[in-house]
C-alpha cells in the first residue's frame, strides 16, 4: 500500500514538473527564440540615445520610488553579440523572438525621448516601463501611438512636459497607464504637463479596456469628464493635484471593480459620499483630502469590507463621525482631519478586533471626554487628536499601546495628569509627543522611558520652576526638536556650559522666566529661540560652535556685553534677532559674511559707533538677500550709507530712527524696489526726501524720516 502511494506521488511531482516547465516556456520570457537581429540593433540605438546618470531626489520632485535600491543603469550592460533576451529590462516572446516587454524604470536614463526614436520599431511591444527616469522636461512624443499593442505603459517620474498628444488616445489596448508627473502645478506651470478636456475625454471613450488610471500632478484643468464614468474596468483611479474643479462624478462610486479613488489635493473639486458608496464591496482605498467636498460620512461604509485606507483630511465634512468607522474590518489607516466633524466621539469596544494603525482626527470640533475605547486599540502606531475639544485624560490608559510610536494630544480642553494610585507601566517608545496647551504643571515623568523620542512638545502649559536633572536623559541621543515656549520655566535644576542633547536641531525655550546664566545649545542645533525671557550677562563665546545657525532669536533678555563677532563665521544663519537687550560697542564687522541672512534686528539695545565696512561697501549692503533691516533705537552714529537704497530688491523693512546718524538720507532707491517700510526718523539727518521714492517705491505703506516723528505717508 505504502508503495503505490509513493508511486502515485512521484507521479504527481513528476506531471507537475511538467506542467510547470511547459507553462514556463509558453509564457512571455526571455528563454526560447533568440532575439531578432533588427530588434537587437533598434534596442542598441535606443541605448546611444541617452546618457546614464542617477537622478538625485529632493524635496521638488516626488518621493523617492520605493525600489530606489534596485536602481541601476541597466542598458549600460546591454553588450552587442549577446542575446538581447538576456539583458535587463528585456522581455522576449519564446515563440517569436520579438521583445514584447521592456522594463526601463530607474535606469538613470537622462535626455530627451524623440519622436523618431528607434524604442518606437519595437511594434510588438506590449509593456512598457520607463517611470523615474529623467527625459529632461521633453515632450511625450505622439510616436507612442505607434505601439498600438501596449497593454501597460508607465512614463511616470520622468521629468517629461508639455501636453500629453492626443494619439496617445488611440492605444485602445491599454490596460494601465501612467503619467504621474514629478512637476507640481504649484511650482512650476510651464513646465508641469498638462492634459486638455478634449484628450480626457478620448482616453475616456477609446480606452475602454482601462483597468488602472495614474495621472497625479498632471494639469488636467477640466471638471472630471462623464465618460469617465463608463470605464467599468477600471480598478484603480489615481487623479491627485490635477487642477480639477466642479461636482465630482457620483457615477465613479457605482463602479463596482474599482478598488483605489485618489482625488486628492483638487482644492476645487466638490462633491458628496453617497450612501451608494457601500457597494464598493472591492474598494482598498479611498483618498479625497485637501479636495471641497462636504456633507456627512454615510453609515453606509461599514460594509467597505476590505477598505484598508480612508483619507478624507482637510475638506468640510461635518456631522458625528459613525461609530462603524472604528471597527471596520480592515481598515488600517484613518484620516479625517482638519474638517468640521463635532459631537462627542464614540468608539466602540474594539479590543482586538481593530486594525487601525494610524488614527488622525486632529482638526475638528470633537467633544467630550476621550472615550477609553480607543486606548484598546493595540495596534494604533499614530494617533493625532489635537485641536479639538476633548478632556479627559489620565496618561495610564496608555499602558496598552505598545506600538505607540505618535501621540498628539495638543490644544483641547485636556487636563493630561498621571495617576499615581496605579501600577500601569507605560511600554510604548514614542517618537513624536505633542502635549501642547494641555494644563500640565509639571515635566511628566513617564518621560524617563522615553529614549526614542525625536520631537516633543510641552508649549502652552502652565509648568513651573526649573527643568529637572533627568530630563535630559529624556531622547539623549535621538532628540530633534524641542519646545518648551510659553510656560513658567524658571531655569535649569542644573546648568551645563552645554545642553546634552546630541540630535538636536530645533530648541524653543521663548516665553519663559528663565533667570539663569545662558547654557549653550547643543552644537548640531539649527534653530534656537529664547527669545521674551529674563537672561541677563553675556552671551557664552560656546556660541561660537554652533555653525549650523540658521535661526538665532534671542530678543527681550537682559543679555549684556558686546555681540560676539564669532557669529558672524554661521555661514547659514538666516535670522538673527538680537532686539530689546543690553548689548553694547560697535556691530562686528564679521556679520558682514552672513550672505545668507534674510532678518536683521539689532535694535533697542546700546550699541554705539559707526556702520562698519566691508571693503569698499558698508556691511548691511553686502546682505543681498535682506528682507528686513532694523538697528532702531541705539546710539550709532556716522552717515547713513548710501547704497541701502538700491543694495537689495528684497528689502521690504528698512528701520533706522533713534540714533545719532547724521548727513543725508539715501537719495537712490531701485526701480522695483520691494521696500514698504522705511524709517529713519529721530536722527541728525538733513535735506529732503529724494524724489526717486514715488518712481522706485510705489508700494510704500510707511515713509518716516523727518526729525520730529513718524509721518505716514500713502500712495506713493
Amino acid at each position: 500500500m505504502e508503495n503505490r502511494l509513493l508511486f502515485f506521488i512521484m507521479i504527481f511531482v513528476t506531471c507537475y514538473s511538467m506542467t510547470t516547465q511547459q507553462a514556463l516556456n509558453s509564457s512571455f520570457t526571455s528563454s526560447g527564440v533568440r532575439c531578432l537581429p533588427q530588434i537587437s540593433s533598434a534596442l542598441l540605438q535606443l541605448k546611444q540615445e541617452f546618457v546614464f546618470e542617477k537622478r538625485n531626489y529632493n524635496h521638488f520632485y516626488d518621493p523617492t520610488p520605493s525600489n530606489e535600491t534596485l536602481s541601476y543603469p541597466k542598458m549600460r550592460f546591454w553588450k552587442e553579440g549577446k542575446d538581447c533576451c538576456e539583458w535587463d529590462g528585456v522581455t522576449c516572446s519564446s515563440k517569436t523572438g520579438q521583445v514584447i516587454g521592456l522594463d526601463l524604470s530607474s535606469s538613470w536614463l537622462q535626455g530627451p525621448l524623440h519622436s523618431n526614436s528607434s524604442l518606437f520599431s519595437l511594434r510588438q511591444l506590449h509593456r512598457l516601463n520607463l517611470a523615474y527616469n529623467n527625459f529632461t522636461l521633453s515632450n511625450i512624443p505622439s510616436s507612442f501611438a505607434h505601439l498600438s499593442r501596449l497593454t501597460h505603459l508607465n512614463l511616470s517620474y520622468s521629468f517629461f512636459s508639455g501636453q500629453v498628444p492626443s494619439e496617445i488616445s488611440l492605444l485602445s489596448n491599454l490596460m494601465s497607464f501612467d503619467i504621474s508627473s514629478d512637476i507640481h502645478y504649484d511650482y512650476d506651470r510651464e513646465m508641469v504637463i498638462s492634459l486638455l478636456y478634449s484628450p480626457t475625454i478620448a482616453f475616456a471613450q477609446n480606452m475602454t479596456k482601462l483597468r488602472e488610471l495614474h495621472l497625479n500632478n498632471v494639469n488636467l484643468s477640466s471638471p472630471l469628464p462623464e465618460s469617465m464614468a463608463n470605464l467599468s474596468s477600471l480598478t484603480s483611479l489615481s487623479l491627485s493635484d490635477c487642477n480639477l474643479y466642479g461636482e465630482f462624478l457620483q457615477n465613479i462610486f457605482h463602479l463596482l471593480n474599482i478598488q483605489v479613488i485618489d482625488v486628492s489635493f483638487n482644492r476645487n473639486l466638490n462633491g458628496i459620499l453617497p450612501y451608494s458608496i457601500g457597494n464598493l464591496r472591492f474598494l482598498r482605498v479611498l483618498d479625497l483630502s485637501s479636495c471641497n467636498f462636504s456633507g456627512t460620512i454615510p453609515s453606509s461604509v461599514k460594509n467597505l469590507s476590505h477598505l484598508s485606507s480612508l483619507e478624507l483630511s482637510s475638506n468640510n465634512f461635518d456631522g458625528q463621525l459613525p461609530p462603524a468607522l472604528f471597527i471596520m474590518p480592515s481598515l488600517q489607516y484613518l484620516g479625517l482631519d482638519h474638517n468640521h466633524f463635532n459631537g462627542p466621539l464614540t468608539i466602540p469596544n474594539v479590543s482586538l478586533s481593530s486594525q487601525l494603525t494610524q488614527l488622525n482626527l486632529a482638526g475638528n470640533k470633537l467633544t467630550g471626554k476621550i472615550p477609553r475605547s480607543i486606548f484598546e486599540m493595540r495596534k494604533l502606531e499614530q494617533l493625532y487628536l489635537s485641536d479639538n475639544n476633548l478632556s479627559g485624560t489620565e496618561m495610564s490608559v496608555l499602558s496598552k499601546l505598545s506600538l505607540l510610536r505618535i501621540l498628539d494630544l495638543s490644544y483641547n480642553s485636556l487636563v493630561v495628569m498621571e495617576n499615581t494610585t496605579t501600577n500601569s507601566t507605560i511600554i510604548f517608545k514614542l517618537h513624536y509627543l505633542g502635549l501642547a496647551s494641555c494644563n500640565i504643571t509639571e515635566f511628566p515623568k513617564f518621560l524617563k522611558t522615553q529614549n526614542e523620542l525625536q520631537d516633543l512638545d510641552l508649549s502652552n502649559n502652565k509648568i513651573e520652576g526649573k527643568i529637572p536633572k533627568w530630563f535630559f536623559t529624556v531622547g539623549a541621543e535621538t532628540l530633534g526638536i524641542l519646545d518648551l515656549s510659553t510656560n513658567f520655566i524658571t531655569g535649569w535644576e542644573q546648568v551645563p556650559k552645554v545642553l546634552p542633547w546630541k540630535a538636536l536641531s530645533t530648541l524653543y525655550l521663548r516665553r519663559n522666566m528663565f533667570r539663569d546664566t545662558l547654557p549653550a545649545p547643543p552644537f548640531s542645533v539649527t534653530w534656537f529661540d529664547i527669545s521674551n525671557n529674563n537672561i541677563s550677562g553675556k552671551i557664552h563665546p560656546l556660541f561660537c560652535n554652533l555653525t549650523n545657525l540658521e535661526s538665532l532669536h534671542m530678543s527681550n533678555n537682559n543679555l549684556s556685553g558686546e555681540i560676539l563677532p564669532c557669529l558672524g563665521s554661521s555661514s547659514f544663519l538666516r535670522y538673527l534677532i538680537l532686539s530689546s537687550n543690553k548689548f553694547e560697542g560697535s556691530i562686528p564687522s564679521s556679520l558682514g559674511n552672513l550672505t545668507l541672512l534674510h532678518r536683521l534686528d539689532l535694535s533697542k539695545n546700546r550699541l554705539s559707533g559707526r556702520i562698519p565696512e566691508m571693503g569698499n561697501n558698508s556691511l548691511f549692503c553686502s546682505l543681498r538677500n535682506l528682507d528686513a533691516l532694523d538697528v532702531s533705537n541705539n546710539q550709532l552714529s556716522g552717515s547713513i550709507p548710501q547704497c541701502l537704497g538700491s543694495f537689495s530688491y528684497n528689502l521690504e523693512v528698512l528701520i533706522m530712527k533713534e540714533n545719532n546718524f547724521s548727513g543725508e538720507m539715501p537719495q537712490t532707491f531701485l526701480d522695483g524696489s520691494s521696500l514698504i517700510t522705511l524709517d529713519l526718523s529721530h536722527n541728525q539727518l538733513e535735506g529732503m526726501a529724494p524724489q526717486s521714492f514715488a518712481s522706485s517705491c510705489a508700494a510704500f505703506q510707511q515713509i518716516s524720516w523727518s526729525n520730529m516723528g513718524s509721518q505716514e505717508v500713502y500712495g506713493l
